[in-house]
């Protein structure tokens, strides 16, 4: 029975814990500013259930793996302040799915509503006094993606939905930006966003491989359709050679 289930130790909280007492010592010694938050990415639960669950049994395994998830979020409060604490959800499966790479048989012919109502249900669940965002991930396994990105409409669509079915303050969306991509046709459905003023888009834009120069010319294009935003490096660092890091930090500093 599904009901039966024990998914144990997810390990989320415990790493999360013990990767703050380290930022909250470096933030003590003055190597973050003094308001710097800890920012824990969590999978999307339909992650690890899509990926190692058989698609019949799907249906019957999320709910429970999402109710685990949760208790998670509550276990790193004990431990967190809310004002120390951002959370972004990484949305990476359903971007596969949004982008029609993998089927969702139990979610029937038309997946994007269940799919954009658990992204929503998800952020509601983020209690207001911690920063909340999403990013919009498609793949970095060996630093690449699973498919480079024809533009950015499933971004846009995808963050203009989930806004309208979250109630609390959404503090970020971010979305990747290919390193060649500097032309206006990558960017132009930027003019549709539709998100609250105060939801920052952060553009994964920076890649070391042409520096300052290659997002500089990124930079550009996406200026000439939205007036603020962020920069990131294009997935994170998660999977990086450290020797790598610290370049690419250093870019942010110079953009």
């Amino acid at each position: 029975m599904a009901a039966d289930i024990d998914f144990g130790e997810l390990g989320f909280a415990y790493e999360a814990i013990k990767s703050y007492e380290a930022f909250a010592a470096r933030r003590t010694a003055g190597r973050f500013v003094h308001d710097a938050r800890f920012q824990v990415c969590l999978p999307m639960p339909f992650a690890p259930v899509f990926s190692y669950c058989a698609y019949g049994i799907q249906g019957n395994i999320y709910p429970l793996f999402e109710h685990a998830t949760l208790k998670k979020i509550d276990a790193i409060r004990l431990a967190i302040p809310d004002k120390d604490l951002a959370l972004q959800w990484d949305v990476a499966i359903e971007m596969s799915i949004f982008e029609k790479l993998h089927p969702a048989p139990f979610l029937g012919d038309d997946p994007a509503p269940w799919l954009i109502a658990t992204l929503a249900c998800l952020g509601n669940a983020v209690p207001d006094g911690i920063t909340l965002g999403y990013h919009l991930c498609y793949g970095s396994m060996g630093n690449r993606h699973w498919k480079e990105p024809e533009d950015l409409g499933i971004c846009l669509s995808t963050a203009n939905a989930v806004s309208m079915g979250v109630s609390r303050q959404i503090n970020f969306f971010q979305m990747p930006v290919p390193i060649d991509r500097d032309d206006d046709a990558y960017f132009t459905l930027l003019d549709n966003l539709a998100i609250a003023d105060d939801t920052l888009v952060y553009l994964g834009l920076i890649h070391g491989a042409d520096g300052a120069d290659g997002a500089a010319r990124r930079i550009a294009a996406a200026g000439n359709h939205i007036d603020r935003f962020g920069l990131s490096t294009e997935s994170g660092s998660g999977r990086l050679d450290a020797a790598d890091v610290l370049p690419l930090l250093a870019l942010h500093g110079v953009l």
